[in-house]
């Protein structure tokens, strides 16, 4: 019998994945099919994937137009590349690409706080980018992390991981607090806390799952 490491269901026909997370089986096991096999249309994703660069390469060219006609800035096609780059990789990775919705959050924490710290560099660096937006952002995170684990609470293991890199990322403010870069640190004091308080929590209410996973991830030997 197959069984999927993950979700620890087990399969009676002769799939090599489980149904429901795509993840490889363990074990062995045959028999008739009895679960529809998801067909990947790759040429439709492929047309997508080219008529979203070719707009975005319309749009980086439009106002590369733009700003040579009217700025004609250094720091304006900085701006652009970033805005272009960031475009990129959200349809890419959190619209095209079949990844966990927490995966994409992160993501999108990580590319929005570059893309906001070059915006706030190339306009003249008055500091609301490090001071507002960077903890904001990470709390915002965390809060659609934590909904998510609500949503999905059968589940809430497998946002471990998340939570942890969440917490990594809004660690870094209080490297920034110490060498006096965040100059008003009430908000990242506030972000670091509550991705704290949300992993505590997950682990003193959540179940032996959760408990298992930290132990899984981190075992040593």
């Amino acid at each position: 019998m197959k069984i999927c490491p993950k979700c620890q269901v087990e399969v009676l026909d002769d799939t090599c994945v489980c149904p429901l997370c795509l993840r490889v089986l363990q074990g062995k096991g045959g028999g008739t099919r009895i679960y529809p096999k998801v067909q990947f249309n790759a040429k439709r994703y492929q047309l997508v994937k080219r008529m979203l660069c070719f707009m975005l390469l319309m749009i980086v060219t439009l106002f590369s137009v733009i700003n040579y006609l009217i700025y004609n800035s250094l720091m304006g096609y900085i701006i652009v590349s970033a805005s272009a780059i960031y475009f990129a990789i959200t349809v890419n990775y959190s619209v095209l690409h079949r990844a966990n919705l927490a995966a994409k959050i992160l993501v999108q924490t990580i590319g929005a706080q570059v893309l906001i710290f070059v915006i706030d560099y190339a306009i003249g660096y008055e500091g609301w980018s490090i001071n507002y937006a960077l903890p904001c952002i990470c709390l915002i995170a965390n809060l659609a992390i934590m909904l998510l684990m609500i949503i999905n609470h059968m589940n809430c293991q497998e946002y471990i991981m998340y939570q942890l890199s969440m917490i990594i990322l809004s660690l870094g403010q209080i490297i920034l607090i110490v060498l006096k870069v965040i100059e008003r640190p009430t908000l990242a004091i506030i972000s670091v806390a509550i991705s704290i308080l949300i992993l505590l929590g997950t682990i003193l209410f959540g179940d032996k799952r959760v408990k298992n996973e930290l132990i899984r991830r981190f075992h040593t030997q």
